[in-house]
Order: structure tokens, then sequence, then C-alpha cells
């Protein structure tokens, strides 16, 4: 018995080409589809991203925002005092240290009662002590001050507050040496529970000092601030025979043993007639011949704790302005 022959199927030319032309636009099809995915998820981040960061620029600006309504708040819920309020006047007295503390404490830079150094304490302290405090006793070298170990802390308490850590040591009364003058120049021995120090009446000429005036003070709740102008002065004899004065130079600042931006220039009895009488026993001064120059002076804010209707220092900073 014959096979049977087997007969090819043969495809149309044109329906060949169809088929290749699907297959490509399927391929093409697969391929855009997953371009695109892939573009919209890299849109997709790029969005997220920068919706992100313009969310952490909204937060942080109203977070600035908010800090500026805090510090505003906290301006307006302090209440401005007067110069002549009881309150000012105590407060002047408490910080009326000598012209050397005063040097001393506008060269040290700021500090507070958590930082401030040992000899700083003492030297503010023994600057405040009044013919009560002390015994005059003759000693090898002439007079010597004689101070009880309880005489100086009480001073130090009524100025910190009793939380205020020191230690009892010898110090130097002075450490700024261009503010030198026949008084309290040499250290200060502390032994036996007992400071001891030189006790100097001099006379000589006017030697440079420090200008101080109140300009503006502010109470809250629990603090007072007081802002402080200051100049530093340096003096210079005029020898006039019969008319001899000193001409005292205003300096903005005192850096490196210099002077530094000279303000104004007058002479002493100048500056006498401008005083104000009110403060003719302070180291704070008021004088109505330099009223226009107040503003080229530094400013230092005096801030004061309130415990139990009592003010003690905390700290002293310069105003940055």
């Amino acid at each position: 018995m014959e096979g049977k022959e087997k007969k090819s199927v043969k495809i149309p030319l044109a329906v060949f080409i169809i088929m290749i032309l699907v297959i490509i636009a399927l391929v093409g099809v697969v391929v855009w589809n997953f371009v695109g995915t892939t573009n919209k998820e890299e849109n997709d981040n790029t969005t997220s991203k920068t919706s992100k960061n313009e969310s952490n620029i909204v937060e942080n600006n109203m977070e600035e925002d908010e800090n500026k309504v805090n510090d505003t708040d906290e301006d307006d819920e302090k209440e401005e005092l007067s110069l002549n309020n009881k309150i000012v006047k105590e407060l002047r007295e408490k910080i009326d240290f000598n012209y050397y503390s005063a040097a001393s404490i506008y060269t040290s830079g700021d500090f507070t009662v958590e930082d401030i150094d040992n000899d700083m304490i003492l030297r503010l302290a023994w600057s405040k002590l009044s013919e009560d405090d002390m015994e005059l006793i003759e000693g090898n070298q002439g007079m010597e001050k004689h101070v009880k170990k309880e005489s100086l802390k009480k001073i130090i308490e009524n100025l910190f507050g009793d939380n205020i850590e020191y230690t009892d040591e010898s110090f130097t009364p002075v450490n700024v040496k261009e503010f030198y003058s026949y008084q309290d120049t040499e250290e200060v021995e502390y032994s036996n529970n007992e400071y001891v120090g030189g006790y100097y009446q001099g006379g000589g000429g006017t030697l440079p000092f420090i200008y101080q005036e109140i300009s503006d003070a502010k109470k809250s709740d629990d603090t007072v601030e007081l802002y402080v102008k200051v100049a530093f002065v340096d003096t210079e004899y005029i020898d006039g025979s019969d008319n001899a004065d000193f001409n005292f130079t205003f300096y903005q600042d005192y850096k490196n043993k210099k002077f530094v931006n000279e303000i104004i220039k007058m002479k002493e009895s100048e500056y006498i007639n401008g005083c104000d009488d009110d403060y003719e026993y302070s180291y704070f001064d008021s004088n109505s011949m330099i009223k226009d120059y107040l503003d080229e002076f530094n400013t230092y804010k005096y801030t004061f704790n309130i415990e139990d209707g009592e003010y003690y220092l905390y700290s002293v900073e310069k105003v940055e302005e």
C-alpha cells in the first residue's frame, strides 16, 4: 500500500508581514509601559522629595517665626522701670564696684554665677568692704586691712545669693594694671580664716577710670535687667600752672592693654560741671556733656534673679548691637 504524500502549508507573504508587525507592536507596548512606569516612579520620588523639602522649609520658617514671636512675647512681658525706681537704685548700689573691679568685669568677658572665676568673686566682694567689715592694724609695710572670712562671705552672699560656690584663698584685688592707684594693689593673703590686704591712702592726680551710666531697666516675674553704657577713660595731666587740669579721653573699649576707638575728649573741669549731683558718691555717673555720645558706648546687661523678694546678680554680658 502506497503511503500518502504530506502536503506543506505555505503562509501567504501578506499574512507573514502582518504577524511580524503585530509582534513588533506588542514589544513596543511592553517597552513603553516599562519606561512609563519607571519614569512615573522617578517623578513620584522627585515630587515626594520636593514636597518634603518644601515642607521642611515651611516648618523651619514657622519655627523661626515662632521663636521671633516668643522673643517678642518675652520682651512684652518685661516691665520697663524708671531709672529713679527704688529697685533700680538698690541694684545700682549693689553693683557699684570700684574702678579696678569694674575694669576687671569689662575686660574679662561675659560670665554667669556658674562659670565666674573665683578671683572675680573675691575681688568684687573686696571692693564692697566698709569700715565695719574690717579692722585696721599696723603691719610691717604700713596699715593693713584684716577681714574675717565670715565678713567677706556675708558680702558675697548678699551679692550672688547663698548658693554661690567659691573657695576662700589668696587673690589679686586689681588685675588690670593700668587702673592701679594707691589702694589695694598688693595681693590679698588668706590664712587662718582671715584675709589681710594693704591699706593705702594716697594723693596724686586723676587716674584712668570707667564711665558707667544705667540707660535702661526691665523687670519680669523672676528677673531684673540693668543695661549699662560703658566707656574706658584715659587721663592726661595738663600743666597750666594756675590753671592745671586733666584731659579726659573716652574710649569705646580696652583691649591688649590699649585704649581702643576714641569717642570724645574733654577737660576734667568740663566733665565735673556736667556731672549729675545724685551720682556724686557713686562709681556710676550721669553727665550732660556726653549724652549725645552714649549710643557710641558699649552696652552691658546685668541680670539679677529674684528670690524670695531679694535680688542676686546672676550674669553680666556684653550686648551686641
